[in-house]
């Protein structure tokens, strides 16, 4: 069936097999423009896409730009694949794709109205992109007006080489931004996520059994894993449970994956901000013999893989 969805700064027609995808997905063109012509344009086509986690599991944290916030914001990329609204660090998905506001190092020198006394002021010098003295006399306007040299500098001279730095495209050469880099930002680099922990291995033969550390969750949210499960007779059973007195768990068996690996997802089921702790066990279901299996499968054999997912951030990966 056909949809449309907010690709490349427009709204663009696509095939829907009717199953999955997230939010991005419109009955029609006006119903798109409706939504997404008031989401915040990036200074670059590139960004202007949605994240995508892409088609491989080396899950680790890239930056992109949200077009509802106007923000760089992290999100988890699988590895390979994806799309062009993805940066290694912050600072170059900002000066990429960030519009800034103004630029206080390009207005123009304001020596005053002569309204208080005279002081020596700093201002940056945009034909020789340096910071040079001038007397100041009171009741300027510009704000290209610094009383330290060295607040000067670094607010129009060291961030500007900064972003210069940062401001390459992939061949090393054409500038991904023609913009100052003194320029404001809306944008402040939020606390950094630490990088996905490896796959946990679970087997019949060593470790039966996980207990993972425990995390607080709202009422709402989503906790997760991605799992892979080896063997029609291995049961990996995992149990969502509240770490409080009382508290109860949510359990379930899972089978067999047949080689791909599965997400599974649950929400907190009481309201307010309580404590959950996963556990997981794999154990061997009762085997029979039949023509397809000629005998029980060993220890060895019965083995499971689990990727606990960060807090809240399963529906982008699962």
């Amino acid at each position: 069936m056909d949809r449309w969805g907010y690709t490349g700064a427009k709204c663009q027609k696509f095939s829907y097999n009717g199953c999955g995808g997230n939010a991005n997905r419109f009955s029609s063109e006006y119903d798109c423009g409706q939504v997404c012509n008031k989401l915040i344009a990036p200074n670059s086509d590139s960004c202007a896409y949605w994240p995508d986690w892409g088609q491989c599991n080396q899950l680790r944290y890239m930056w992109f730009y949200n077009l509802s916030s106007g923000v760089c914001e992290q999100f988890l990329w699988g590895g390979c694949g994806g799309n062009t609204n993805r940066f290694s660090t912050f600072e170059l998905c900002q000066i990429t794709c960030e519009v800034p506001g103004e630029d206080i190092c390009q207005e123009k020198l304001d020596r005053g109205n002569w309204c208080e006394s005279m002081s020596n002021r700093y201002y940056y010098h945009k034909a020789s992109r340096t910071c040079k003295g001038f007397h100041y006399t009171g009741c300027g306007k510009s704000r290209n007006n610094f009383i330290h040299l060295s607040d000067c500098e670094d607010m129009c001279i060291r961030r500007t080489k900064t972003a210069a730095d940062l401001a390459i495209s992939t061949d090393g050469n054409r500038p991904l931004s023609s913009k100052s880099g003194s320029a404001k930002y809306k944008g402040e680099k939020p606390v950094e996520k630490h990088p996905m922990r490896r796959h946990v291995r679970v087997s019949g033969d060593s470790r039966s059994f996980i207990k993972t550390e425990a995390q607080w969750a709202d009422y709402g949210q989503c906790l997760g894993f991605r799992y892979n499960v080896s063997g029609p007779f291995t049961r990996l059973n995992s149990y969502l449970c509240l770490m409080e007195e009382s508290g109860m768990c949510q359990t379930m068996a899972l089978t067999d994956t047949q080689g791909l690996e599965k997400c599974r997802v649950l929400r907190p089921w009481r309201r307010g901000h309580h404590l959950y702790s996963w556990f997981f066990t794999v154990n061997r279901k009762p085997w029979k013999r039949t023509a397809e299996f000629k005998r029980p499968p060993s220890r060895n054999e019965t083995l499971a893989t689990i990727l606990i997912l960060p807090l809240n951030d399963c529906f982008n990966i699962c």
